[in-house]
């Protein structure tokens, strides 16, 4: 039984724009992941540019029951414990100023 997990990314503004030594934060709009029912799970939200560290936070939705997302790393863990399908918005932000 596979369970997934839908993530819609939305990009909070960072301050890099114009300085080439930190380019322009960049996600991909959907991230989707596929994860067993009862086993353990872990995947990466995808984030390139912008100044690290980065920081996560879920904006509309929910993770599954069972699943957690890492608000310092982007990283989804956890084992599920209901079958689905789950739709949220992540909003990633660098530290830049």
């Amino acid at each position: 039984m596979k369970l997934l997990v839908i993530v819609g990314l939305l990009v909070a503004l960072c301050g890099c724009a114009g300085n080439p030594s930190n380019p322009p934060l960049s996600v991909p709009p959907t991230q989707a992941f596929a994860a067993t029912l009862n086993t353990q799970f872990t995947a990466a939200v995808s984030v390139g540019g912008g100044v690290k560290p980065y920081s996560f936070s879920i904006v509309s939705g929910a993770m599954p029951p069972g699943l957690t997302m890492d608000p310092v790393t982007g990283v989804i863990s956890g084992t599920p414990t209901i079958r689905g399908t789950f739709h949220l918005q992540v909003q990633v932000q660098d530290s830049s100023k």
